[in-house]
């Protein structure tokens, strides 16, 4: 088990398949948590398209808990949300599933 006051990323080119990665932002302020969010996505889209995630990665699932909070139906449109709905939209094309 990791020291809470360890901080680390994840392992962005070393991702094995049938893992799963935790990320837990509970503790974080607000606009530090869209960042985190908005990271992570980014990211996992990015290494997604260059085929570097890690050996034999091939389709990543990201599961949001309180999606709402994140991109109300009725909120602003923030860059988190935008990425959300990009995801959703065209995540499976690769191989990223929201």
């Amino acid at each position: 088990m990791q020291d809470d006051h360890l901080r680390a990323d994840l392992p962005w080119e070393d991702f094995q398949p049938r893992t799963v990665y935790v990320v837990d932002i509970a503790g974080v302020d607000a606009q530090g948590q869209d960042l985190v969010v908005t990271r992570i996505v980014t990211k996992l889209k990015d290494f997604l398209e260059q085929n570097k995630l890690g050996p034999n990665v091939r389709k990543c699932v990201v599961v949001v808990d309180e999606l709402n909070k994140y991109a109300p139906a009725d909120g602003p449109d923030t860059y988190l949300k935008k990425t959300l709905l990009e995801i959703s939209e065209r995540g499976r094309y690769l191989g990223l599933v929201l």
